[in-house]
């Protein structure tokens, strides 16, 4: 039962997580916990050329030599790549019914597997379905409550509303935002 809701949480919360750093930390220690590996997968992640340069270099004035002139590019450090092609390997972990991708090693040229491990290749990144924000906030702000508390009590004083919507963590952040905001004490009849 407790796989079940933890995988129910960590689902919805993943599609949009509040603040990733924490969010992460929390997925990672769930699945190791009450994961069971399943499989694995690599993800391939193409490259991107620089777009300010060509093959590294660009032609812009240079203030030392009083003229313009070619330099290494400063957004891919001369290599001419922004990205530079990526293939990760990612063990695939099941929780309560739900399937996760956890990244093991990422290299930098295609990898190949042992064929004792099948693994399908993903091309981009993995996408997850929309869930409607307030679900994905709420199961976000119960993993905080379980795992992190004091994220929890920084993430209930931002107060993002969501004003109709009356899940229980998502309805107390919105209260909390309205008596910030000085609620009910909103001059709607001030007529002179």
């Amino acid at each position: 039962m407790l796989r079940l809701l933890l995988g129910f949480l960590l689902f919805h919360a993943n599609r949009d997580p509040l603040e990733k750093k924490s969010f992460y930390a929390i997925k990672e220690r769930l699945l190791r916990r009450y994961g069971k590996k399943v499989g694995a997968d690599v993800q391939h992640l193409a490259g991107v050329r620089c777009n300010r340069c060509d093959r590294g270099r660009h032609w812009h004035w240079i203030y030392d030599w009083h003229g313009f002139g070619y330099e290494s590019c400063w957004h891919c450090d001369g290599t001419g790549w922004y990205k530079p092609e990526r293939w990760v390997l990612l063990l695939r972990i099941q929780v309560g019914g739900h399937i996760f991708h956890r990244p093991v090693s990422t290299a930098y040229y295609e990898c190949w597997l042992p064929p004792t491990v099948r693994a399908r290749v993903l091309d981009g990144y993995v996408k997850h379905p929309s869930s409607p924000f307030h679900l994905s906030r709420e199961c976000c702000l119960w993993l905080y409550l379980f795992f992190d508390r004091e994220r929890f009590r920084k993430e209930m004083r931002l107060g993002i509303g969501c004003e109709h919507y009356f899940t229980p963590f998502v309805a107390w952040q919105n209260y909390l935002f309205l008596l910030r905001q000085d609620w009910p004490h909103v001059h709607m009849l001030d007529w002179d």
